[in-house]
């Protein structure tokens, strides 16, 4: 990740964002960028369990759901909660 945070510290979306599940897919919107951002499979999974869960909560209910090795599931969660941090579409508990 951009800043280096323990995989203890909670998540959540940010309370603003509005977003919708659509069968396979997420929607979201960050009113402030009015923009759309789609998410599929796992980066939607990923988005529904970012309700103040921790990182490794997060990963432990991933490794059950899919078929992935942890290293690269772990890797791959990092660089996608990255991304949605830099488009302030997380919160992290202490910041």
């Amino acid at each position: 990740m951009n800043v280096a945070r323990p995989l203890d510290i909670p998540v959540q979306r940010h309370p603003r964002v509005v977003w919708r599940a659509f069968d396979d897919e997420i929607a979201i919107v960050a009113p402030w960028a009015g923009q759309v951002h789609t998410l599929t499979d796992v980066a939607a999974r990923c988005w529904e369990l970012a309700d103040g869960r921790t990182v490794e909560q997060i990963m432990e209910v991933l490794l059950q759901e899919f078929d992935v090795e942890p290293e690269v599931l772990r890797k791959d969660l990092e660089e996608f909660l990255d991304e949605l941090d830099k488009r302030k579409l997380l919160e992290w508990a202490g910041e």
